[in-house]
């Protein structure tokens, strides 16, 4: 929690999204609002920068995660043939993959539907957790502080 003792070491969002987004600036939909956040503008075109560094720990974060549980990758004629490879009862998910796998997924899933690749990333949701980080953790009377050195 936010305490008078921990709150001047504090880091803004400013110097937070500075630090985490450097040379990879997180770009926001305009005046497109939801609970007092700005809403991440997200493309498919991610640059090697530390975000997409961050981006790419927490899939292999995820990918352990569900590891864990039992779930083992979804073959490609999974992923195209029904639910783009999630089956629970079976233990198969069609992300549990590569960050590169996810690019590959994005294009099989948008050449079935129809759709263009934008509609069917799911690599955003990897980015979307440190994009968030400062406005999460206030939300919840939390903060980023600065590590002593």
């Amino acid at each position: 929690p936010i305490t008078e003792e921990n709150k001047n070491a504090a880091v803004s969002e400013t110097d937070y999204c500075g630090a985490y987004a450097a040379g990879d600036k997180i770009e926001y939909h305009k005046d497109l609002m939801v609970e007092d956040k700005k809403v991440v503008k997200y493309g498919v075109d991610f640059k090697p920068s530390r975000r997409k560094t961050m981006a790419i720990h927490e899939h292999l974060r995820w990918n352990s995660f569900m590891i864990t549980k039992g779930f083992v990758p979804s073959s490609k004629e999974e992923i195209l043939a029904s639910n783009n490879g999630k089956n629970y009862a079976l233990r198969r998910h069609g992300n549990l993959t590569t960050f590169e796998g996810l690019e590959e997924f994005r294009r099989m899933i948008a050449r079935r539907d129809g759709k263009d690749e934008l509609k069917t990333d799911v690599i955003k949701y990897d980015y979307q957790l440190l994009d968030d980080a400062h406005w999460l953790l206030s939300k919840n009377d939390r903060q980023i502080v600065r590590r002593s050195k």
